[in-house]
């Protein structure tokens, strides 16, 4: 086969998979949002501690926090939220429940104020946000996948800092509303359950090897943002869709045509 006659097969293959998308998928932290998590963790979990209802050293608040994530997203349950899992775990960690319900709402205030501290070590992709405006002008269903382990409140504040509208997106998933967490597929099989979506209808747009690109288990077309790339393992060669924020605006321009 000829490279030109190879090119043409390639667009018209790319093509085909495009008009089976029917919604776009995308992660927030490090895809939506540039983000430096190492610069992003010294800010936030500081903050987050002193505002514990009782004093407690660094180490050990940083320790009772992600213990009880861990062990959150280790037991997905159709049942308990997020929200609701975190916080049995860590109010049995915390060993009071009136100092861990203290704790909760210390920790509301926190994410209404000083969260915004955090801000210092995110910014905007404006080739991601131009190409979330051009899904949404050629009417795709928008969803921000975003791992719901934060609450609420969190993820809505670094949407705006992402210089998007929520209101753009159909679903965004946080911990007050999910049951479940990546790199578990029961997280992506609640988002279609919820929107009546099958995986082959959907594209996932992230940039964590891992927790994005397993998607692909249920049969959602996966693009790997490069920029702020999350890779456990080094895998990042086996995924075909990759590139920078410019490539996969480029990418959206080029494949997805008006759907409606």
């Amino acid at each position: 086969m000829r490279s030109e006659d190879h090119l043409r097969f390639k667009q018209r293959f790319q093509g085909g998979i495009t008009q089976m998308i029917k919604a776009v998928l995308f992660d927030l932290d490090g895809t939506l949002l540039g983000m430096n998590e190492e610069k992003f963790l010294e800010i936030y979990l500081p903050g987050l501690i002193a505002s514990f209802s009782t004093p407690v050293a660094f180490k050990e608040g940083v320790n009772m926090i992600f213990k009880a994530l861990d062990m959150m997203i280790a037991n997905p349950n159709p049942n308990v939220t997020n929200y609701d899992s975190y916080k049995r775990y860590f109010t049995e960690l915390r060993k009071d429940q009136a100092t861990a319900e203290a704790d909760f709402i210390n920790f509301e205030a926190y994410y209404k104020t000083d969260f915004e501290m955090v801000k210092k070590a995110v910014w905007v992709k404006e080739e991601m946000v131009n190409a979330v405006k051009l899904l949404k002008e050629r009417g795709y269903r928008l969803v921000i996948a975003t791992n719901p382990v934060f609450p609420r409140i969190a993820i809505e504040k670094r949407i705006k800092w992402a210089h998007l509208d929520i209101a753009d997106f159909e679903f965004v998933t946080y911990q007050e509303n999910s049951h479940a967490a990546k790199p578990h597929l029961e997280y992506y099989k609640e988002i279609l359950a919820k929107l009546n979506l099958k995986g082959e209808e959907c594209l996932m747009v992230g940039n964590d090897v891992e927790e994005d690109m397993i998607a692909a288990q249920l049969g959602l077309k996966t693009y790997l943002v490069t920029d702020c790339l999350i890779s456990r393992h080094h895998h990042e060669n086996q995924i075909a869709l990759k590139g920078d924020p410019q490539s996969f605006y480029n990418y959206v321009k080029e494949h997805f045509d008006d759907c409606r």
